[in-house]
């Protein structure tokens, strides 16, 4: 199921955004989506998935990540998903702040 997380999302430098936790229901891999609309000069974007059990404790899978210091789409799949819940954390660094538009799709295979 493809979701929306973040439209025109401002993410500054050391203050990291999370998205809206999403629940795998039956799926057990996800792919996601980033598109960077704007960022400083200089900066950097990292995406990292963060999986959950219980909506408060959350994990960071060190397999998916996205990292670009320039404007354009990119993305990252992760497969093997046990967890219930899923989200992403976005941080900047190196500069000031992005803009980001983000998109998740969860799927069973």
């Amino acid at each position: 199921m493809l979701i929306p997380l973040a439209k025109a999302v401002v993410v500054d430098f050391g203050a990291p955004g999370f998205s809206q936790a999403v629940s795998m229901r039956m799926a057990n891999a996800v792919s996601a989506t980033v598109t960077v609309d704007w960022m400083k000069p200089g900066a950097q974007v990292d995406v990292f998935l963060q999986e959950s059990n219980d909506l408060e404790n959350w994990d960071d899978l060190s397999t998916f990540g996205i990292r670009t210091n320039a404007i354009g789409h990119f993305g990252s799949s992760e497969s093997g998903i046990s967890m219930a819940y899923v989200r992403l954390r976005y941080e900047v660094t190196l500069a000031e702040r992005a803009v980001l538009f983000v998109k998740i799709n969860t799927v069973k295979i």
